[in-house]
């Protein structure tokens, strides 16, 4: 608790520019633990969950398209040609 103070007294010691810039320099620190420790790693987890969902996309219009060449298959009268 005396070393808050201390260093209360400090920075109240000093003039508005160097609280400003020692502020500035604080919240960049904040910001970039910030990103580093919390934004980085959902943002790498976005990227690949996105990635699977573009791929399973690819998957369900392959599928799609064999399901609609089956049900053509299926209409075409397999006597047709004996007829």
């Amino acid at each position: 608790m005396e070393t808050l103070k201390a260093w209360q007294v400090k920075i109240d010691g000093l003039s508005l520019r160097e609280r400003a810039a020692i502020f500035f320099c604080a919240l960049f620190v904040v910001y970039f633990f910030w990103n580093m420790l919390l934004m980085q790693p959902l943002q790498i987890r976005e990227k690949r969950i996105t990635s699977q969902l573009q791929q399973k996309q690819a998957e369900q219009l392959i599928l799609n398209t064999q399901v609609q060449n089956l049900v053509t298959d299926m209409r075409a009268d397999p006597n047709k040609a004996n007829r």
